[in-house]
């Protein structure tokens, strides 16, 4: 039947030599995948179920906010209160 499969781990590491990845483990996954999805705005209790955590103190060991992220919420803050005096200035005239 051929080569037997390679561990998980070995093939992973194979695959971050060919992209050129460094410092990058089948647990840095983990961090991304809960990163990735509060970003998106999922809830504690969705990102809890789908990393399968007992307890929430997990939810602020695993996820991590980008600056692109809270740039962005920041720009998305700002454009409401714009629109909020803006709206606010057309109706009392």
């Amino acid at each position: 039947f051929g080569k037997p499969f390679k561990p998980v781990r070995t093939a992973f590491t194979t695959a971050c030599k060919h992209a050129n990845l460094t410092g990058v483990t089948p647990h840095t996954l983990r961090h991304t995948f809960a990163s990735r999805l509060g970003m998106t705005g999922a809830n504690d209790r969705t990102l809890q179920a789908l990393e399968r955590w007992k307890e929430p103190k997990m939810i602020q060991r695993y996820t991590h906010l980008s600056e692109t992220h809270l740039a962005e919420t920041v720009e998305k803050i700002g454009q409401n209160f714009t629109t909020l005096f803006t709206t606010s200035k057309v109706q009392s005239a």
